[in-house]
């Protein structure tokens, strides 16, 4: 009877598994699937046990530890909502020791003056319990209002990118000829709408790779890269617009061979990109240096320059989201602040670091990024698969 009551139990956790979509309630079933499930190994073993069947005296372990995962997850995860069961089982031991009290009173005006404190703490008690139920349904409503956020993010990045590209492709076919040939004044006013669409497309990739790190769906393919090559192709892409605001750009080599990485190569380049783009934006005068050398077990890259620099309250809050310096506001107002925290998570994501550096105001500012030449084995297992920000991906 035991054991189908045990089976007929996760036979509706399972079903209720299949159709929910709410991500809590899908944790919450696995840990309490899982749980149980150990639980239930070990008080069988010492059923075994009491009837002479010999197996292994780890039955009391089992049990324990499957107490506990039920236990993470009425904390972690509210199962139960345990809130709502503790608030109402202190509502009711209360209220009972005033009825208990107000009966056994030994003068009639101390047994009424102990029903009115009962009734009145029922009263009280009960709006105690609403209150609590109340919380929990608001904290279920934002939930699912981010979720809902979360996708419209994803969605509306995935509409723009398509339109945005074609934009692009035909502005770049304008301005090389093919319909035509442009007068200055035209290949100047198409140029700046060419910058505006890729700062627009920009903003796009940075939503959307904000919503896919929410949503913990970003796909993580390391491979062995030559960072020196990278970075030199990055210097020669990005020379360019540097020399037209009359900026030097040069790389300075290691003196030593080093050798490849594993890191995902689209990303990492994505993030210095990024970093360099952002220094020749935030230079009027000078340049930039990139830097490239072994420390230790790690190959760091410092990406220097001698633009506005930042003070210490900037650099603390600078790789947060939609966080941006001053000088980046009194620049170049259409930024969003998402590209540097963007950057820390993929960073991060290859288990390296990635900081900031400025001496103050004026004096420039130094992006350092740190990167492990071997990724850990559990790394290396997320290749091409989502990165696990949660228990519900280790299931």
């Amino acid at each position: 009877m035991f054991a189908a009551l045990i089976c007929y139990g996760w036979y509706l956790l399972i079903k209720v598994l299949q159709k929910t979509t709410e991500k809590i309630k899908k944790q919450q079933i696995k840990y309490l699937l899982l749980g149980t499930g150990i639980g239930t190994v070990g008080g069988s073993t010492n059923y075994f046990l009491w009837y002479g069947i010999p197996v292994l005296p780890y039955g009391n372990i089992l049990v324990i530890f499957g107490v506990l995962l039920v236990a993470f997850a009425i904390l972690k995860y509210h199962l139960f909502e345990i809130r709502v069961i503790l608030t109402e089982v202190l509502v009711a031991v209360i209220g009972l020791l005033l009825l208990v009290q107000a009966m056994t009173a030994e003068s009639f005006t101390w047994q009424l003056l102990g029903f009115g404190l009962f009734i009145l703490f029922c009263v009280f008690g009960y709006l105690l319990i609403r209150s609590v139920i109340s919380e929990i349904k608001r904290r279920q409503e934002i939930e699912k209002i981010d979720k809902a956020k979360s996708e419209f993010i994803s969605i509306a990045s995935h509409q723009l990118r398509t339109p945005l590209t074609a934009v692009k492709g035909y502005i770049s076919m304008l301005l090389e000829g093919t319909y035509g040939q442009l007068s200055e004044k035209q290949a100047k006013s198409l140029e700046n709408v060419y910058q505006s669409n890729e700062r627009l497309m920009r903003l796009v990739n940075d939503l959307l790779n904000l919503s896919r790190l929410d949503a913990g769906k970003i796909e993580f393919s390391p491979e062995p890269i030559s960072l020196k090559e990278m970075i030199s192709d990055i210097v020669e892409e990005l020379k360019i617009n540097a020399e037209k605001k009359g900026l030097y750009m040069k790389m300075v080599k290691p003196p030593e061979q080093l050798p490849k990485i594993m890191a995902d190569q689209d990303k990492l380049r994505q993030v210095i990109l990024n970093i360099v783009d952002n220094a020749i934006k935030y230079t009027k005068e000078g340049g930039i240096t990139l830097e490239l050398k072994k420390v230790g077990e790690e190959e760091e890259i410092k990406i220097s320059d001698t633009g506005e620099g930042m003070d210490k309250g900037e650099l603390n809050s600078l790789f947060q989201m939609f966080s941006r310096a001053t000088a980046g506001t009194q620049l170049h107002a259409e930024g969003a602040g998402l590209g540097l925290y963007v950057a820390r998570q993929f960073i991060e994501m290859h288990g390296g670091k990635i900081w900031a550096e400025s001496p103050g105001k004026g004096r420039g500012s130094a992006f350092y990024i740190q990167l492990p030449i071997r990724l850990n084995h559990k790394l290396l297992k997320t290749k091409t698969k989502k990165i696990a920000k949660s228990p519900d991906d280790i299931f």
